[in-house]
C-alpha cells in the first residue's frame, strides 16, 4: 500500500500550467507559481534563482519545502494578485510567521501582525 503522505499532488488552487516553478511542500503538495512573483517578494528566494540553487528537470525547476500544504497555500494565495486573500486563524499563525520570517517574506509577516491586531479583542 501506498503511503499516501509519500505521493505526490498537485494543488487545485495552483495546477500545473499556472506558473514556472513547482514548490513542493513537506506534506508532497505540488504548487506551481511563478518564480518572479516568489522571487519579488522573498530575498530568499531571489538568492535561490540567483544562485541556481533549484533543482531543474528540463525547463522545470523545483524547490522542496519543509513547511505543510496549509502554509504555502495560504502564501501563495496572499502574494497571488489574481487571488483573494484566504481567511486567518488563529492556529495557522505561527506557521504563517514561521515561514514568512524563513523566507523573508515581510508582507506575509506583517499581515499577520495586522490581522492579530485587527482581532485581538474577538
Amino acid at each position: 500500500m501506498v503511503d499516501p503522505s509519500t505521493t505526490r499532488r498537485n494543488s487545485e488552487e495552483f495546477p500545473p500550467g499556472y506558473g514556472d516553478l513547482r514548490l513542493v511542500s513537506g506534506d508532497q503538495a505540488v504548487f506551481h507559481f511563478h518564480l518572479w512573483l516568489l522571487a519579488y517578494m522573498s530575498p530568499v528566494f531571489k538568492d535561490m534563482e540567483t544562485l541556481g540553487s533549484m533543482r531543474q528537470e528540463g525547463n522545470n525547476r523545483e524547490i522542496s519545502l519543509s513547511e505543510d500544504e496549509p502554509t504555502w497555500s495560504t502564501i501563495l494565495r496572499f502574494i497571488d494578485p489574481k487571488k483573494k486573500n484566504p481567511p486567518l486563524d488563529y492556529k495557522s499563525l505561527p506557521k504563517l510567521l514561521e515561514a514568512g520570517r524563513k523566507y523573508q517574506i515581510d508582507e506575509v509577516r506583517n499581515w499577520v501582525e495586522w490581522w492579530l491586531l485587527e482581532n485581538e479583542s474577538a
